[in-house]
């Protein structure tokens, strides 16, 4: 069954905002509220925007001090990893109870985000058999990053590492199987995909040189916040545009 808006060009609905209606999975009850439309797009854009906010006045409350500089005041913006201000303390050691509060916030926002993102993404393709597996990595995906944020690495410095190394494979590989269904249903927004590429291959270079360091004691790159915000800003951007994509084929 397709939503009144679709429109159909030679047998085959090409509105992102159309989806035929998911199988048998048992799905949340919330979720089932939300129609895989209009609605759940703008669920998304509005938790991105609201995460966004609520980082970017995090940075600005910041009070300092990155892994190669501690003595450094203010946030660098690549040079500081967006788990840093989440520490109850900075790290040039002053208080940081403005920012960590509002950094946790942000997280767990943007955690139940990337729910209503991959359930909508999942509608939207069905029937396709990728459909199920953007929530089967999606949805834990999400609770990883909830997890992320709720053990800071100066409370939890084991758990928080863990969460940060299971959460990581399964949102590339949602991301990943996301694109594959995208590019096989037609749907999705010109230019979206490279996008998304792009931010797949520095997350996994970012998680690489991350494991290398918490689990074989590797030396510190200074490089590597760099490239987990440059990788998190390619994958927020190609949200926002599968988001807001009404019927545009990917290239």
């Amino acid at each position: 069954m397709v939503s009144r808006k679709g429109e159909k060009r030679g047998g085959r609905v090409v509105d992102f905002r159309t989806a035929p209606e998911g199988g048998g999975a048992r799905r949340l009850a919330w979720l089932e509220r939300i129609r895989p439309g209009r609605s759940s797009r703008e669920l998304t854009l509005t938790g991105m925007a609201a995460s966004a906010i609520l980082a970017a006045a995090a940075a600005w409350a910041y009070p300092g001090g990155t892994w190669a500089e501690p003595d450094r005041t203010g946030h660098a913006f690549l040079e500081n990893f967006w788990c840093d201000l989440l520490r109850a303390e900075a790290l040039n050691g002053r208080p940081n109870p403005v920012a960590s509060e509002l950094m946790l916030l942000a997280l767990l926002i943007f955690a139940g985000t990337l729910v209503v993102y991959f359930h909508h993404l999942a509608a939207v393709l069905a029937p396709d058999p990728t459909s199920r597996w953007v929530r089967v990595c999606g949805w834990p995906a999400a609770v990883g990053v909830g997890l992320v944020a709720l053990t800071p690495s100066d409370r939890f410095p084991a758990l928080h590492a863990a969460a940060v190394i299971a959460a990581g494979p399964v949102l590339l590989a949602a991301v990943l199987v996301a694109l594959l269904g995208l590019r096989r249903r037609g749907h999705g927004p010109p230019g979206g995909a490279w996008l998304a590429i792009g931010g797949l291959l520095l997350a996994l270079v970012n998680l690489v040189q991350y494991v290398r360091q918490v689990q074989w004691g590797v030396e510190y790159a200074p490089w590597l916040p760099g490239v987990q915000k440059l990788s998190s800003l390619s994958f927020l951007s190609w949200m926002a545009l599968v988001s807001g994509a009404r019927g545009e084929r990917s290239p």
